[in-house]
């Protein structure tokens, strides 16, 4: 193509340009549209702002209100949960004085079995005897209620036996017993009541005092 054809083309393309042909952008594929707006996101200062806020909050820690809270809830646990501690330990403490009872039972049997007829004694020697010398095979430890106020001294004994004696016994006579002072019986809380039989009841009514007061004490 010579020059002037080439002109002659260049001009023939303005001139569809001018008149509607092909479009500018086309020809001139450099020249092409921006791209619209992006959509706005939050700026730089607001999330500033957000962090500060947030470090403020953690900055400011425990209210006093909530503290106060936390407190009362806590005595209101204790509240409630030390009298229901206290109630089982007493509960255990004289679980563990029955069994003292039965214990103290097991070596009368042993001793009218090989000392039939033969007195022991009465009141709190009559257990002393039948346990310090060991042959019933019975702990003197069993001679001690947990509840005995003040605590008995070692060899010290805290339970009453039979007044008179027990051969006489009928079954569902008292045999031995608590001291007064060892379960609050003055309060009418009652106490632990051995049997001849060898049950072992708990009571704070007339059984109990007529052990106390009848054919356990002297």
């Amino acid at each position: 193509m010579s020059e002037g054809e080439l002109f002659d083309s260049g001009g023939r393309a303005q001139g569809g340009r001018a008149e509607g042909g092909v479009p500018d952008a086309i020809i001139h594929f450099s020249r092409r549209p921006l791209p619209g707006p992006r959509p706005e996101g939050p700026r730089l200062p607001d999330v500033a702002k957000d962090l500060a806020a947030g470090r403020l909050r953690r900055q400011r820690g425990i209210t006093p209100i909530e503290v106060l809270a936390a407190v009362m809830a806590v005595v209101l646990v204790l509240a409630l949960l030390i009298p229901a501690w206290a109630a089982a330990r007493r509960h255990g403490r004289i679980a563990a004085c029955m069994d003292n009872l039965r214990q103290l039972h097991r070596a009368e049997a042993a001793w009218e079995a090989a000392n039939p007829g033969r007195p022991v004694g009465a009141g709190r020697a009559y257990w002393t005897k039948l346990v310090q010398p060991g042959p019933s095979g019975v702990d003197p430890k069993a001679l001690i209620c947990p509840l005995a106020t003040p605590p008995e001294e070692p060899g010290g004994c805290s339970y009453w036996g039979p007044s008179g004696d027990p051969a006489k016994y009928d079954a569902k006579d008292p045999l031995g017993c608590d001291d007064e002072i060892n379960h609050d019986e003055h309060r009418r809380q009652g106490g632990n009541i051995l049997r001849k039989s060898g049950d072992v009841v708990n009571d704070n009514q007339d059984y109990w005092w007529s052990a106390i007061r009848g054919k356990c004490r002297p």
